[in-house]
């Protein structure tokens, strides 16, 4: 006879529960986006070109000292009937002194007193008194010397006329000035009727055409 197994029944399998809940570690700081700093701005030049400042040409105009007639003198006025004269130079004129210059009469106002020989040293000394380089438009290149009548001797039969000067000439360092003081003096002292011919001395028995006869 068979024997009979007892009835087992099956195990009941329990689940597997964690035996504790997994939680997640807290963290242990709160992470901030934290912008970023601004890009430094910097500026580009403009592309616009910057003007240029413009320059200005200006000529400069040296004054030429011109000062007026001396007292005495009929305001400068050229020619007329003022009395005795000096000669002054006009620059320029398509003369023959200088350089393409001539010599024009000036009034002094100084009366003539009739007598050649006291006129022309009067003439002659006004001449050498004035000492502006320029009358007006006139040239005065006599006014760079110092220059006196020491002696006249005048022969109206002979028409020859000899003048003896004192002082010092100085050439003005222009290269035309010579012949300028040359006519400007001969000028002066042929204003009157008569002469011939002229010797003009300086300081002795120098001629003084042999300093202002020719330019350099």
């Amino acid at each position: 006879m068979l024997a009979t197994l007892p009835t087992t029944s099956a195990p009941t399998l329990a689940p597997l529960l964690p035996s504790a809940t997994a939680r997640l570690p807290s963290p242990t700081a709160t992470m901030t986006n934290t912008p970023l700093p601004p890009t430094a701005t910097i500026a580009l030049p403009s592309e616009t070109p910057t003007a240029q400042p413009t320059l200005t040409m200006t000529s400069t105009v040296i004054p030429v000292n011109r000062t007026a007639a001396p007292t005495g003198a009929s305001s400068g006025r050229v020619g007329g009937s003022g009395g005795l004269k000096v000669y002054l130079v006009a620059l320029k004129t398509g003369g023959t002194v200088g350089c393409n210059d001539s010599v024009v009469p000036v009034s002094t106002g100084i009366p003539s007193t009739k007598e050649v020989a006291k006129d022309i040293e009067i003439a002659l000394n006004t001449l050498f008194s004035w000492k502006g380089k320029y009358y007006g438009n006139l040239y005065n290149p006599v006014s760079y010397s110092t220059l006196r009548v020491q002696k006249i001797e005048w022969s109206a039969s002979t028409g020859g006329l000899e003048v003896w000067l004192s002082g010092k000439y100085r050439p003005s360092g222009d290269d035309c000035d010579n012949t300028r003081v040359k006519a400007q003096i001969w000028a002066t002292a042929k204003q009157f009727g008569g002469i011939k011919y002229t010797n003009f001395y300086i300081n002795g028995p120098h001629p003084f055409g042999d300093f202002v006869s020719n330019d350099k």
